[in-house]
Formats: structure tokens, C-alpha cells, sequence
């Protein structure tokens, strides 16, 4: 029988608009997330995701609550 498991990380959330740009920007510009071996490729792609889809990722973190619960549990460890 194999056994599987299932890894949970917490990578923090954004309390504001302008956290979200730079949790989103810092995650998509590490090189572990976007396989690309170009800084500058990488980079330019990173800026493309960001500001395409920060205005639907800030209204869907919204819709979920936002992030306190994230920062409370964290803050209660």
C-alpha cells in the first residue's frame, strides 16, 4: 500500500490592495514558481500577471473574508 501525503503551507495573505501586489509580484518573480531561467523574462512575465489579475484576485479575497483569519491563526501558533 503507498502512502500518500498532503503538504499545507501557510505563505501569508494580504491585509490591503498594495500587499497583495507584492506578495503576488515576490511569489511570481521566484524563480521555484516560474521556471524560467531569464531574470528579465521572469520578471516582465511576473509584472504581466500582476497587473492583469490584481484587481480580480483583490475582489475574490474579498469575497473569501480577506485574510485576517490567515494573520490571526498564524499569530495565535
Amino acid at each position: 500500500m503507498k502512502t500518500k501525503a498532503l503538504v499545507l503551507l501557510n505563505m501569508g495573505g494580504a491585509r490591503s490592495k498594495d500587499e497583495l501586489r507584492t506578495f503576488l509580484k515576490n511569489m511570481f518573480n521566484d524563480e521555484n514558481i516560474l521556471t524560467i531561467k531569464s531574470d528579465i523574462i521572469r520578471s516582465f512575465i511576473a509584472y504581466f500577471i500582476v497587473t492583469s489579475r490584481l484587481d480580480s484576485a483583490w475582489e475574490t479575497y474579498q469575497q473569501i473574508g480577506g485574510s485576517p483569519p490567515i494573520h490571526d491563526l498564524t499569530n495565535n501558533l
